[in-house]
């Protein structure tokens, strides 16, 4: 019985550290993987429709503000009544989203042309075109 014993320690071993090995190395490569995900290698992008888009734009109060004061009602501080905006997509379309576009935001006889990139689920970068 003590040479039966004896004879499987060395498989028993080589099993034992196999098996120690083939952990470290899944370890491994779970921790490389989740910190390529966590460090943004490949961030969202945020896209939007053109309809998105114009309405996104006509409920920024405070930008619009910004850009001309004469699109804000000074009595509601909201956007004035007949604003409209009208968006092309500018960027590369997928699924019918684009992430930038080009506006146009007219009240009466006030144009302003800006452009809008997509920046997340509620932000928007809005710049002035002249």
């Amino acid at each position: 019985m003590g040479r039966a014993d004896t004879a499987c320690v060395p498989h028993r071993t080589t099993l034992i550290i196999s098996v120690a090995l083939f952990a470290t190395a899944i370890a491994t490569v779970m921790i490389f993987a989740g910190g390529a995900a966590a460090t943004g290698k490949h961030p969202r992008i945020w896209r939007q429709s053109k309809r998105q888009a114009e309405v996104t734009l006509l409920h920024a109060t405070r930008a619009l503000k910004r850009l001309d004061k004469r699109l804000i009602d000074p009595r509601t501080h909201l956007v004035r009544t007949n604003t409209r905006a009208v968006c092309t997509g500018v960027s590369q379309r997928v699924a019918g989203k684009y992430t930038g576009f080009r506006c146009l935001i007219s009240y009466r006889k006030q144009r302003i042309l800006v452009a809008y990139h997509v920046m997340g689920t509620d932000g928007a970068a809005l710049k002035e075109i002249r």
